[in-house]
């Protein structure tokens, strides 16, 4: 039986009118049965866990050897660059690839503070003082939002 049977089992029995004595007798077996159900769950639970703390470690191990793997390339492509402006070779062809230099610009910001406001971006996000709200209305009414109860379970 799954525990949302012993729930229905456990609803049925207390609208019967049984004696107290037999009552107690089923209610006790119902109960024992649920403990087990229980159990099983928080043990798979705690499994599901110990699975999820074992792939953020896998995570940021392998995004630890992605990072080196990209100063990796960055560094022989840095290489690469260096050596061929050294011997000023502009194009490289080879059998596989075809190397060339290309010309960019990029702005370099020195000193923000020293910029005039008109080149500044100013970034506004808004959102909702949940605490502030939640003292509003145990004091009165807000349009647009309630408070809602809530049973959470606690596993210790």
């Amino acid at each position: 039986m799954n525990l949302y049977q012993l729930t229905e089992t456990y609803a049925q029995l207390l609208q019967l009118d049984l004696e107290e004595q037999d009552m107690v007798t089923a209610l006790d077996s119902i109960q024992g049965t649920v403990a087990e159900k229980a159990e099983g769950i928080l043990m798979v639970m705690k499994t599901l866990e110990a699975e999820q703390d074992a792939y953020t470690k896998e995570i940021a191990r392998l995004n630890d050897l992605k990072t080196k793997s990209k100063k990796k390339v960055d560094s022989m492509k840095e290489y690469l660059s260096y050596n061929l402006q050294q011997m000023d070779i502009k194009k490289l062809d080879t059998a596989l690839f075809k190397l060339s230099f290309r010309k960019s610009e990029s702005v370099v910001i020195d000193d923000q503070t020293q910029l005039p406001k008109e080149y500044i971006k100013v970034k506004t996000t808004e959102s909702p003082d949940k605490t502030a709200l939640k003292k509003a209305l145990k004091d009165g009414d807000v349009k647009g939002c309630h408070i809602e109860t809530k049973q959470n379970l606690q596993i210790k």
